[in-house]
């Protein structure tokens, strides 16, 4: 039986040579898709390579991976001698593929010529994560093949671990799923993005709370400013008040020390306003510009009796 289905099978392969070669070449594209829902090995993408025109594969924009000039000319080399021995993994998008791993292969069959004329402008590729389409999972894919060998772009690699964690991704998941120690994600954590990686991490409070006479709900939209002042900065900056935000000013001395602060109520239109002097004074006005002046005033020679007339 096994014979007489080969020989069935091989007579009517032959029609082929019939066919024109894009058409024979989506055929046998067809026919390597139904063989292999036969396949004992049909788990495994390898099992399937697909011959596709190479406009419709595309790089994708995360690839941390380096080859450097001398690898590359041996790739090509390489690929020129001995032919394409590894399929480009893709993944499917719509009516296009994105490069998984395999990216500099798919340069070389892409951008150099007397190769991308001998694959008839068509690329090998192997599909995988047809289920997985979120692009976390495409980005762990490139990682976990790329590795084992080339070099990372450390700037790179960590702005991958930063968008993995922007997509909710645990240090326990990224070291899992990139192949890394904790020590290596808490690292690329702090080449990039530092501030918006630890933004909803919980810290022990590092001040002690003093009550003050303000609603403490208010008050909370302040900032926490060091009480000292920091007369022996060496570089002096323009004194005056500083804008932060729309929100929020600042009066520098000199010095760059910090002589006051300004900052909107977040229940209604008034301003409060600290003067760091010793002991620190703090207040309440209904205006942004009362606010200042108050803390001029503070600052001023004869301040006891300006305040006076506030």
């Amino acid at each position: 039986m096994k014979n007489d289905f080969l020989v069935e099978m091989k007579a009517m392969l032959t029609r082929l040579s019939e066919i024109e070669e894009p058409a024979r070449i989506a055929i046998i594209n067809e026919l390597r898709s139904e063989i292999r829902k036969y396949s004992p090995f049909a788990g495994e993408p390898v099992d399937c390579v697909q011959w596709v025109p190479l406009d419709q594969v595309q790089a994708n924009d995360y690839n941390p991976n380096t080859v450097a000039p001398p690898e590359m000319t041996l790739l090509e080399h390489s690929i020129r001698e001995d032919g394409f021995t590894q399929p480009i993994v893709v993944w499917a998008n719509n009516e296009h593929y994105e490069v998984v791993d395999g990216f500099h292969r798919h340069r070389v069959g892409r951008e150099i010529k007397d190769v991308n004329e001998r694959l008839r402008g068509y690329l090998p590729l192997a599909i995988i994560n047809t289920e997985r389409e979120d692009r976390g999972d495409r980005i762990a894919a490139t990682i976990r093949h790329n590795r084992a060998r080339g070099k990372h772009d450390v700037e790179g690699m960590s702005e991958i671990v930063v968008e993995l964690k922007r997509r909710n991704w645990s240090d326990d998941r990224i070291g899992k799923e990139l192949g890394m120690e904790p020590d290596e994600v808490l690292r690329l954590c702090q080449i990039s993005g530092l501030a918006d990686m630890f933004a909803n991490e919980d810290f022990t409070q590092a001040w002690e709370h003093v009550p003050s006479e303000y609603d403490e709900e208010e008050l909370s939209m302040g900032e926490s400013v060091d009480l000292e002042w920091a007369s022996h900065f060496k570089e002096a900056v323009p004194e005056g008040w500083k804008d932060r935000t729309g929100k929020s000013s600042v009066l520098y001395g000199a010095f760059s020390q910090k002589m006051g602060l300004v900052f909107k109520s977040k229940f209604d239109d008034s301003w409060f306003w600290k003067a760091y002097t010793i002991p620190m004074q703090e207040g309440k006005s209904e205006s942004l510009e009362q606010a200042k002046i108050v803390i001029n005033k503070i600052f001023s020679k004869d301040n006891e009796e300006d305040l006076a007339q506030l």
